[in-house]
């Protein structure tokens, strides 16, 4: 959270009493003020005293003019812009955006200079400069958010892109143009901002999964690969990002790859019934017949109404000889319908196996009835 800004009023007296040893030999050089410009920082002082701003901005900028790099002076000509932002609303973007700039060549002036020794006074005063700053960019950001909330896009974009070129290194207004641009339905141009704010930062979550639907949604399924592999790197233990990379190389017919991808969702989330139903549907394609009979127990579990499961599971255990168990689910698949063939040949065929004479007999009476 941002710091309270001090209102500009009460720092006046403070501007003057460090002006009068701006010009002092406590100071490098490029601080120090002589002739006109010394002259004109002492005019802006008294002028802010009296709360003339326009005449004092004058003034400061008469010094920048000439000492470029003064901070005093670019401080106090971004607290006079954040001023008029304050007070004028209907041009708070414009103040906000000089501030900002004035705020940013203080601090930069600074970090030329601090190595020549600490100068308490002027860090005091690249401080509040720096959370200023940070104060301009909050509003200014703010002001976009607001015309997107009113859905002007086009005038919200264009301020969020004239906040993007004033602090390139926010994601957050990145994300905001990406967004933008997917709600008119731009997507190339909403990918080629989610790749700056990945480029950025390498733990983004956001960029990530909108560059690997994008792309999924392109059918481009390598590259959607990579940054399902991307966002499994970033966030290991979110179950989506195992079963999405599972999805894609299933289009790419990688089904060993997919089925592992699948494993993993499941080992993340024991519970996350597509990946269960979908491993088990890989494994009975790959006739892997031991995974097949594990996950579709599993869907069974998880979903005890479906009959499709327990279909799949009474074809695999008959294939690996599992009669108990073919006799268990058989009669679980009856007991939801008595006239499925699936059910009933499964129990005929265990008791068969297992010598149960007299359930052998009444389900080869079912089927008979059933016209099998």
């Amino acid at each position: 959270m941002l710091k309270k800004i001090t209102p500009i009023i009460a720092v006046m007296s403070i501007l003057v009493l460090f002006s009068a040893c701006s010009s002092g030999g406590g100071l490098p050089e490029s601080q120090r003020l002589v002739g006109p410009s010394r002259m004109n920082m002492r005019s802006g002082n008294m002028y802010m005293n009296i709360q003339e701003f326009d005449n004092a901005l004058e003034r400061y900028l008469e010094v920048v003019k000439e000492n470029p790099e003064n901070i005093e002076a670019l401080k106090i000509i971004g607290d006079i812009f954040f001023h008029y932002a304050e007070e004028n609303p209907s041009k708070a973007k414009e103040y906000y955006t000089d501030a900002h700039i004035y705020y940013g060549r203080a601090i930069a002036a600074y970090i030329e200079i601090k190595e020549l020794g600490r100068f308490p006074n002027l860090k005091d005063r690249v401080d509040d400069a720096q959370l200023r700053k940070m104060a301009c960019w909050a509003r200014l950001f703010n002001l976009g958010q607001r015309l997107y909330s009113e859905e002007s896009y086009d005038i919200a974009i264009q301020s969020f892109y004239d906040l993007a070129e004033l602090a390139p290194d926010s994601t957050k207004t990145y994300i905001m143009i990406a967004t933008i641009h997917q709600i008119q339905d731009n997507n190339e141009k909403a990918a080629e901002y989610y790749y700056r704010i990945a480029n950025q930062d390498d733990k983004d979550i956001i960029s990530r999964t909108n560059l690997a639907a994008y792309y999924f949604n392109m059918g481009n399924y390598a590259e959607a690969l990579q940054w399902y592999n991307e966002l499994i790197r970033v966030a290991p233990d979110d179950p989506e990002n195992h079963y999405m990379k599972g999805i894609v190389l299933m289009n790419m017919e990688l089904l060993e790859d997919a089925l592992q991808a699948f494993e993993a969702a499941h080992r993340v989330d024991p519970e996350f019934t597509d990946a269960v139903i979908n491993a088990g549907m890989i494994a009975y394609s790959l006739n892997d017949t031991a995974k097949t009979i594990k996950y579709y127990r599993l869907a069974h579990e998880l979903e005890p109404e479906v009959q499709e499961w327990l279909i799949y599971l009474l074809h695999s255990l008959n294939v690996a000889e599992q009669y108990e168990e073919l006799m268990k689910y058989g009669m679980i698949l009856y007991e939801l319908d008595n006239t499925s063939i699936d059910a009933v040949s499964a129990v005929y065929i265990a008791a068969t196996q297992l010598g149960q004479t007299e359930v052998e007999r009444r389900f080869l009476n079912i089927l008979q009835r059933l016209g099998q």
